[in-house]
């Protein structure tokens, strides 16, 4: 099966937000509020998937940023990224 850059870009980005997105939900579950506030389970439950969305969603767009931009400033990375459809160099007189 050939894979194309595009494909393996998004599997890169797919695979490190997913990692952080399930440390995320074990951080969260880690988090009881004291019953001195008097939050009901359902307002605690709702705050939770807020959090949830935002961190998933911004860590999403935050890795794609970066490694958009390691991809265009480090030939190295974007060896690698690119594998076999690499191709980089000055064409000069090509018609």
């Amino acid at each position: 099966m050939r894979k194309d850059g595009y494909s393996i870009y998004n599997t890169i980005i797919l695979t490190i937000t997913s990692s952080f997105i399930l440390f995320l939900w074990y951080l969260l579950s880690l988090i009881h509020l004291p019953e001195s506030l008097e939050i009901s389970k359902t307002i605690q439950f709702i705050i939770k998937i807020f959090l949830e969305y935002i961190g998933s969603f911004g860590f999403y767009k935050f890795m794609t940023f970066i490694l958009h931009w390691l991809v265009k400033t480090i030939p190295f990375v974007k060896r690698i990224v690119l594998g076999n459809s690499y191709l980089d160099g000055i064409w000069i007189g090509y018609y």
